[in-house]
């Protein structure tokens, strides 16, 4: 996947007879409760990986490693250094708080914006919108 992608790019997939094709798979189209399954599904086929000591890694754990080995590792798995993982956390924070009503100052103080308009350019990039479009097409 192309780190465009990743920062919220979007790619059409194509869905026949309620099957989307990936890495040359037809795999039955999920409804939103069905995610969980269509994610572990497409782990069972190799077209998503999953590194545990990465997964470790962006949780909290060292695992052992030297900080540079845990960039290097983190970026090789997923295309994003820890830090655009982290602003892109963020911004899904700040996203998430905004669809709720959150009013956009608050919303920045809460997500650790240095201030409101840090959080308009986050949003902007990850998101495409500005906080003032997302709370107006919530």
């Amino acid at each position: 996947m192309s780190k465009q992608l990743l920062l919220g790019g979007e790619q059409r997939l194509f869905v026949e007879a309620g099957h989307v094709t990936l890495a040359k798979h037809a795999v039955p189209f999920p409804e939103f409760a069905d995610l969980e399954a269509f994610t572990d599904r497409l782990l069972g086929l190799d077209v998503l990986r999953c590194d545990g000591d990465v997964r470790r890694m962006l949780s909290g754990d060292d695992v052992g490693y030297s900080e540079r080995h845990r960039q290097r590792r983190v970026r090789a798995a997923t295309g994003l250094t820890p830090k655009q993982i982290e602003q892109l956390s963020r911004a899904r924070e700040a996203f998430a708080l905004l669809m709720q009503g959150v009013p956009p100052i608050v919303c920045a103080a809460r997500c650790g914006f240095a201030d409101q308009a840090h959080l308009t350019r986050s949003l902007r990039a990850f998101h495409g919108q500005t906080p003032a479009q997302v709370l107006s097409g919530r």
